[in-house]
This record gives C-alpha cells, sequence and structure tokens, in this order.
C-alpha cells in the first residue's frame, strides 16, 4: 500500500562508517581472520540493508540519499576535533 505522504519525498541516510574496506593481508592468526571476517559480513549486512532501504523507498515513491566516509579518507582518531582534521574532513574531494 502506498502512503500519500511519502509521494515525492526524500530519505536521507548517513553512514557513520565506511560502506568497504581496504584490502589488507591478514594474518595467519585466530583472532585476525574472525576479526575481518566478523568485518566483512557487518559491511555486507550494511550495504545489503542500504539496498533494501533505497528499493524500498522507491516502491513508495521516495528518493533515497545517502553519505558515508570513503575508504580513500585518512584514519583519524575517533576524538580528533583538532581543527585541521575537521577542515580537512569538511573539504575533503573524492
Amino acid at each position: 500500500m502506498l502512503l500519500p505522504l511519502s509521494r515525492g519525498a526524500a530519505v536521507y541516510v548517513i553512514v557513520d562508517g565506511r560502506l568497504s574496506e581496504e584490502p589488507l593481508p591478514v594474518r595467519l592468526r585466530t583472532r585476525a581472520i574472525v576479526s575481518r571476517s566478523v568485518s566483512t559480513g557487518l559491511n555486507h549486512m550494511l550495504r545489503t540493508t542500504l539496498e533494501l532501504t533505497a528499493t524500498n523507498a522507491e516502491l513508495q515513491g521516495a528518493r533515497l540519499q545517502y553519505a558515508a566516509i570513503p575508504i580513500t579518507y585518512p584514519t583519524v582518531a575517533p576524538f580528533d576535533f583538532h581543527a585541521e582534521t575537521v577542515r580537512a574532513g569538511v573539504n575533503y574531494r573524492f
């Protein structure tokens, strides 16, 4: 059933992270392998959920736009709010 208010609506999704990982070698240790496997599985689930959300929005007559941290963006400390770090994130271009 289509909701009348969803026609022409916009759905915005902000992903607080990357949608994929850089390919890195994994040490042949159980912990490293399991950690990478879980991380890969969670990324896959995130992308699948995003695709399902986009499809559902389209079926309801809405459009979906999303933003995520690019894979090429340098990794910084979680609570690094120095002006240079924040400025680099705001001015980052693909």
